[in-house]
Formats: structure tokens, sequence, C-alpha cells
């Protein structure tokens, strides 16, 4: 019995001596790394913008397609458009601007609004449009339009 007594013993001081030391782990590390960020031409972009109008506007009005843009991510995403006149006060007004709301890969989908002239002007005006996947977010996408009012 002794010996079972004593094999229980240094058993139990194995066993604690193993708990309080550190089993290796570490808590946190650092390390420094580049990160570089270029802009891609617009045939390489993950979303492409491409042109749609003719930029001339109707007097009276019109729904036209500004842009059309294409999903080049390999993911669904969904897409918000807004777009920025230069002067709100001349050239064409632009409102109720409507995007497609999601994109599959490879698919296209215009960027539309209703265009009204008061006078013969011309405006330059900036479409931006946000995509949204899972795990990636492409924002500020944007693309100079010009409109001729006829």
């Amino acid at each position: 019995m002794a010996l079972r007594h004593w094999l229980l013993v240094l058993a139990v001081v194995g066993v604690v001596t193993t708990g309080a030391g550190g089993t290796g782990a570490f808590s946190s590390a650092t390390a420094e790394r580049g990160v570089s960020v270029a802009v891609a031409p617009p045939e390489d972009a993950f979303l492409g913008l491409t042109d749609s109008l003719d930029a001339t506007v109707p007097e009276n009005g019109t729904r036209a397609d500004l842009l059309t843009v294409t999903n080049r991510l390999n993911q669904r995403v969904d897409l918000t458009a807004e777009v920025f006149e230069t002067d709100p006060d001349g050239g064409p007004n632009v409102t109720n601007v409507s995007v497609v709301l999601s994109l599959e890969p490879g698919e296209g989908g215009p960027v539309s609004a209703d265009l009204a002239c008061d006078s013969n002007a011309t405006e330059s005006v900036t479409v931006t449009v946000d995509a949204v996947g899972t795990g990636v977010r492409v924002e500020n996408a944007s693309r100079p339009v010009e409109l001729t009012c006829s």
C-alpha cells in the first residue's frame, strides 16, 4: 500500500507541475506588412461603368440610361447609385435616379434618371455607384457623364 501511496503522490505532483507551466502558446503577435493600393484601368475594374446615353436631352424631358454597370466580381452584388450635378441651377435637371438592385457575376444593368432641360445648356454630372457583396465592398466608383440640352 505504501508503494501505491507514493505512486499516487508522484502522479499528482506530475500533473500539478505540468499544468502550472506554460503550454508554449502565445497571446498576441505583431508584424509589419506593406499594403499598396492602385487604381485599376477601366477594363480591369471590379465594376465596369460605360456610357449609355447619347448625351442629348430633349427640352421636354425624358427618362434615360446614364450608365451601364457591369459586375466583374465573382459573386452577386447589391447596388446603389447617386448623381451629382456640378451646377444644379443650370443645364439639365436630373431626378429620380434608379439602378438595378443586384447583379450576378458578368451581368450588367443601367443607372437611369429623369432628365429635363429649360434651355440650351451643357452640364457634366458625376454618376457614383456603390456595390456590396459577401466580404466585398466597392465604394464611390464614379464616372462623369456630359449632358447637353437640345
